[in-house]
């Protein structure tokens, strides 16, 4: 057991109030500790005056030494972080642990004017100081024998430079959303019965894929949005092909993406330029996972996403003919 959890244990040691167990380890430490030992006796003396009828008020004692011991323990701690421990004890704390014979005295006298005064409501106010007066002098002691280790001081960070390089990392982690690989996991949304009926429920007017480069459909979806001017379009085709329409203000820099995400090719759709992926495997935690064949590109405020199926099975001599169609 080390000088610390003793610390926390001993007003409850005094009281009483521990199992056999604790009771034996605390005091074999205090045996071979005289740094406890001479606490254990301070505060057991100080408990028993407090406990007198009438009380003891240690305020106006004690506030002094409280104060040069706090201000003695600031100075060991800031001296300590530059490397430097004192190379003595502080007085005052070996004075705090003499005053037992003053105390001692100091009961003597107040059991000998009176047995049945009530306590003072200054009872728990001294004990509190008290406790604070063992755990500083147990600090001090433990700071001068090396056994506490300063915190390190945390380093001084410029504000500019990790603003910029948040931005930094925000603006990398937008350009390799799965967005750029895959069409945006969103719940299916409501379900509509046809192209006509879904173009109605949203705000933009898109361009739809021929039915002649295109399979039949087989779930039209209008896409859960928090306006009216976010809404579009999910249609899942039977040969397992997705073709997502959503509208955005903004889209994202073309050569930036080209970039930052390898697995992603320019390609030209219909004079604009777009991104486009074969079906492949990618690394997703320790997992390397399918997705698959992908044309993204964006038009007149309306971001228009292709996608093959999951089997991998589709690609790009697929889709290019479908999106080339959407004019």
């Amino acid at each position: 057991m080390r000088c610390r959890q003793v610390e926390d244990l001993l007003s409850a040691y005094i009281d009483d109030e521990l199992e056999n167990g604790e009771r034996k380890a605390i005091l074999e430490h205090v045996q071979a500790c005289p740094n406890c030992q001479k606490t254990l006796n301070s505060m057991t003396v100080i408990k028993q005056a407090l406990q007198m009828p009438g009380g003891f008020d240690v305020s106006n004692e004690l506030a002094g030494k409280l104060g040069a011991i706090t201000q003695h323990f600031s100075k060991a701690y800031s001296d300590s972080q530059k490397g430097e421990f004192l190379s003595r004890p502080f007085e005052g704390s070996q004075d705090m642990l003499d005053d037992t014979t003053k105390l001692q005295s100091i009961k003597v006298q107040r059991e000998r004017k009176t047995l049945k005064q009530k306590k003072s409501h200054r009872v728990h106010a001294a004990l509190k100081i008290a406790s604070s007066l063992a755990v500083i002098v147990l600090s001090v002691a433990a700071l001068q024998s090396g056994i506490l280790t300063p915190k390190p001081a945390k380093p001084v960070i410029n504000k500019e430079e990790s603003k910029k390089s948040n931005t930094k990392v925000i603006h990398k982690q937008d350009l390799n959303d799965s967005r750029f690989v895959q069409p945006p996991t969103d719940s299916p949304g409501k379900r509509a019965q046809s192209f006509s009926e879904a173009v109605s429920q949203i705000a933009v007017k898109p361009k739809l894929p021929d039915a002649n480069a295109i399979d039949e459909p087989n779930e039209i979806y209008i896409l859960d949005a928090p306006t009216l001017q976010e809404k579009g379009i999910r249609v899942v085709y039977k040969s397992g092909i997705s073709v997502i329409i959503r509208p955005k203000g903004k889209w994202y820099d073309f050569d930036a993406v080209i970039k930052q995400t390898p697995d992603l090719k320019p390609v030209d759709i219909n004079g604009i330029k777009s991104f486009c992926a074969e079906p492949r495997k990618v690394s997703q935690g320790k997992d390397r996972v399918l997705k698959p064949a992908i044309i993204i590109w964006y038009e007149q405020g309306i971001e228009y996403t292709i996608q093959g199926d999951d089997t991998g099975k589709i690609g790009l001599n697929r889709l290019l003919p479908i999106a080339r169609s959407m004019r």
